[in-house]
């Protein structure tokens, strides 16, 4: 999958097939694909999601309290089998587990640190790109709506808005609310 089709995965959550405002959204978004990529900002935003996904692993995954006691762990098997080969272990060279659980934690707090940071700055990029998003949506609202209502004039009846043009009517919120407030999500 390419960086363009998870950051806007990440933006607009996961197409579910029982789910038509996501299903909507995928359209829209393949519509405006070629456009967003056109941002000047787009390469920055490609950066700053990669930067993004990579810290959201090393917070969820690599810097966890599991991994602690883990590196913990391995430093006592270190030590055991250097004891076992009649090597004298220098005490002070091993950190006590709490110390292991210490440093993760504050590995920890500063890659949540940067990882709010990272997000400060995507939030402009997010905004230009729920932009074109939105200019989009609007775009194929007044193209179905055109369309409908020339049928229902070639068969003489006045003019009401379908499911389709009202669920892409109420499509804008979703848009905006995914679109930027949830990128940095976890």
């Amino acid at each position: 999958m390419n960086v363009v089709s998870e950051l806007l995965d990440k933006m607009l959550g996961r197409a579910q097939a029982q789910d038509p405002t996501s299903c909507a959204a995928r359209e829209i978004v393949r519509l405006s694909r070629s456009e967003i990529e056109a941002l000047p900002c787009f390469e920055e935003a490609q950066r700053l999601f990669a930067e993004q996904k990579r810290l959201n692993q090393e917070i969820g995954v690599a810097l966890t309290e599991g991994a602690a006691v883990t590196a913990y762990s391995k430093q006592q098997a270190e030590h055991q089998t250097l004891v076992a080969s009649g090597s004298l272990v220098d005490v002070d060279r091993g950190r006590s587990r709490q110390a292991w659980l210490d440093d993760f934690e504050h590995r920890r707090i500063a890659a949540k640190d940067q990882l709010m940071a990272v997000a400060k700055t995507f939030k402009p990029l997010a905004a230009e790109i729920t932009l074109i998003l939105m200019r989009t949506l609007r775009d194929q609202v007044v193209l179905v709506e055109a369309q409908e209502a020339e049928s229902y004039q070639r068969f003489g009846l006045p003019y009401q808005s379908s499911a389709l043009v009202q669920h892409l009517r109420g499509m804008s919120e979703f848009l905006i609310n995914r679109g930027v407030n949830t990128v940095f999500e976890n």
